[in-house]
């Protein structure tokens, strides 16, 4: 599909949340194909109307990216090229190499003519490095099933330690409850069937919805936070946000951007989170942005009483 540059009578408007880009950070080792895939989310600024989404939308779509608009008119969700990303925000793309990490950011400040950028909080079209998981111990087996260590607690072990029996026996087992889960590649499916049939579990796969293309690549990861949520409140129900593998903030950004969407008619009560870098690795890799659109999107999630980070306990 081709992309359009566009030409403004306005002078181009860096948006308020690009000011604080970092500069040309990294070393750089490579260009990036203009027509390679290119997922990215757009975050309207406080106040927005439907009408504003509608507005920024039609302003992207004239360069040729599909986009949609979440249900709250927050988050504009968009899908093109590399090129048509670039010629939208008036910047390009690069691979760099920084303290050991590469990843693809852009040449430059984005910037938007002042009717787009007065509307825009932050965008995920800078890429940023990889999200870095919580380490775990555990095991594949040759039949790619997790091995606990030896010793391991039981779901039944940590109800005891915890005292969640009182919960249990008074009929909170999570029923009703929703869990959103974000992670990169998906979960051992075969794995948590084990997991149910050896703790007396009943049966309770995950719905997984893909985002930014998603991955079919299985992990530990994912796999280790849904067993440890149904095995706390085993009628609970989960849903597995798949972010590509390559786990760049940027895809994990239109992660949690999907799930604050999603919230908006299904009504979840909490968000399992288990991936994460520091303030200053955001800020030194040049992703502010990124941070901003997380941020904003947890925000709004934690004040539609969908709570990040929280205790499994809050599922009963």
């Amino acid at each position: 599909m081709p992309f359009l540059f566009a030409l403004v009578a306005a002078p181009a408007t860096v948006s308020a949340n690009q000011a604080r880009f970092a500069g040309n950070v990294g070393t750089v080792i490579g260009s990036v194909s203009l027509g390679a895939e290119k997922y990215f989310t757009v975050n309207m600024g406080d106040g927005s109307t439907a009408r504003d989404a509608a507005l920024v939308t039609n302003y992207f779509r004239k360069f040729g990216l599909q986009v949609s608009i979440s249900p709250d008119s927050k988050i504009l969700f968009a899908h093109g090229t590399y090129g048509q990303a670039g010629a939208a925000a008036n910047t390009g793309f690069v691979r760099v190499q920084l303290n050991g990490q590469q990843f693809t950011r852009t040449t430059r400040p984005e910037t938007f003519p002042p009717a787009i950028a007065n509307r825009i909080l932050a965008t995920t079209i800078y890429d940023g490095p990889s999200m870095r998981p919580h380490n775990m111990y555990a095991s594949v087996s040759s039949l790619g099933i997790l091995v606990a260590p030896a010793g391991g607690y039981t779901p039944a072990n940590i109800a005891t330690y915890y005292d969640y029996t009182p919960i249990y026996s008074a009929g909170f087992k999570g029923t009703g409850r929703k869990v959103a889960i974000i992670s990169c590649g998906t979960a051992l499916t075969a794995d948590i069937s084990k997991y149910e049939s050896v703790n007396g579990i009943p049966s309770n796969l995950p719905t997984i919805v893909k985002v930014d293309g998603g991955s079919t690549t299985q992990d530990l990861e994912p796999t280790l936070d849904i067993e440890r949520e149904i095995g706390t409140a085993n009628a609970v129900k989960v849903t597995l946000y798949v972010v590509p593998l390559d786990c760049t903030f940027s895809h994990f950004s239109d992660g949690i951007a999907k799930v604050e969407a999603d919230n908006v008619t299904m009504h979840l009560d909490s968000f399992n989170i288990s991936y994460g870098a520091t303030e200053d690795f955001y800020d030194a890799t040049g992703s502010d942005a990124l941070l901003t659109s997380q941020h904003a999107d947890l925000v709004d999630l934690q004040a539609a009483n969908c709570w990040p980070f929280v205790s499994l306990q809050s599922v009963m």
